[in-house]
């Protein structure tokens, strides 16, 4: 069975409700700004937090998170160094990142979406937004079904 096939390498959780997307939330200067990992919470995510890239690379490896959400600066080097890490990886290569940057566009930047990024996205940004965003993304249409029962 590949990894990215089976349910528990991809971060699936389990709770009394069903089955619940693993979304891993990196701030890379350690805070979050508008409680984007609450937002997440509170539409049923299981959110893993990270307070530095390199950490959540660490954690990225360890629990095979559904998608990715950095709260930093593309121009920030520790970020475009933990993305670059995370397109070589075959665990985190296919996992979608959404960055979510004070100045944040929609508009796609073609070096960052070769790294994994499918969206840049305000700061401000709600959680509804970041998550409709990864659904579109996600491989399995099941996570899609349990995406959108979420939300």
């Amino acid at each position: 069975m590949a990894l990215a096939s089976s349910p528990h390498r991809r971060g699936l959780r389990f709770s009394r409700h069903g089955p619940r997307l693993t979304v891993l939330c990196i701030a890379a200067e350690a805070d979050d700004p508008h409680g984007i990992t609450l937002q997440l919470r509170s539409q049923g995510m299981a959110v893993l937090r990270a307070f530095s890239p390199e950490q959540g690379y660490w954690l990225a490896l360890d629990n095979a998170p559904d998608a990715i959400v950095i709260v930093g600066s593309s121009s920030d080097p520790r970020v475009r160094l933990v993305l670059r890490r995370f397109a070589s990886h075959i665990l985190t290569q296919d996992t979608p990142i959404v960055l979510l940057e004070e100045n944040g566009t929609s508009t796609e930047d073609s070096a960052l979406a070769e790294l994994g990024v499918v969206a840049r996205l305000p700061l401000a940004a709600a959680a509804s937004q970041v998550m409709a965003v990864v659904g579109d993304h996600l491989c399995p249409a099941g996570l899609r079904k349990v995406a959108s029962a979420a939300g």
